[in-house]
């Protein structure tokens, strides 16, 4: 009788190690693709942010290098103005992302006194770093 009482403790114990390894490594592998997916995400939040706290340069840096070797600040603050919902948004919610090798497309919606606008921006990483390559405000492409 002793040893089926171990069998079955045993079992059991086994049984709940599985389970709680089989829940750590899900949890890894949603936890590793959404902070991958997150990242595109994130940049593209930082370049909002700098518009609507007025850090052109800041975010004249996030956009590609050729964006960045056509504009000066003062040419980006005019290009960004020229597209009102963009400089007069208070939040973003982005309600999809995709993402392929080095680059992403990011959709959601700005927060303005009119309403929500839609806003897509398409990024690229170079090392570290997504750069932005497009920004579409109610279909208005950034000049």
């Amino acid at each position: 009788m002793a040893d089926g009482k171990k069998l079955w403790i045993y079992l059991g114990v086994g049984c709940g190690v599985l389970a709680l390894l089989t829940v750590c490594g899900g949890g890894s592998g949603i936890f590793l693709f959404f902070r991958a997916m997150g990242e595109p995400v994130a940049y593209a939040r930082g370049f909002l942010d700098d518009i609507r706290e007025r850090d052109w340069h800041d975010a004249l840096q996030r956009m590609n290098a050729g964006y960045q070797n056509t504009h000066v600040e003062e040419s980006f603050r005019q290009s960004a103005e020229s597209l009102p919902a963009l400089v007069q948004h208070t939040d973003a919610t982005f309600t999809s992302h995709s993402s392929a090798n080095s680059t992403a497309q990011v959709e959601g919606n700005l927060t303005t006194p009119s309403g929500p606008i839609a806003v897509a921006m398409t990024l690229t990483k170079h090392g570290d770093h997504w750069y932005i390559d497009t920004v579409n405000v109610a279909g208005q492409p950034l000049p």
